[in-house]
């Protein structure tokens, strides 16, 4: 944080009550809408990424694989 300070550079500092999962789900909701905004934002579709269902497929085969070794 210092650095960016130093440098005059945003960030975004988030500190959560306790760990837990109410205030972790609330925490990866927000990832979740800053997703999608910044990509509307960005003039990205975040629901029709073509690529991802391929990803999805990759890593199922992995796992299943890894979880055969």
């Amino acid at each position: 944080q210092e650095a960016y300070k130093q440098r005059r550079c945003p960030f975004v500092t988030i500190t959560l009550p306790e760990k837990s999962a109410y205030y972790i789900g609330q925490w990866m909701q927000m990832k979740m809408i800053e997703t999608v905004l910044l990509g509307l934002l960005l003039d990205v579709n975040p629901f029709d990424q073509p690529h991802v269902e391929f990803y999805k497929q990759a890593t199922k085969r992995l796992l299943a694989y890894k979880l055969f070794i």
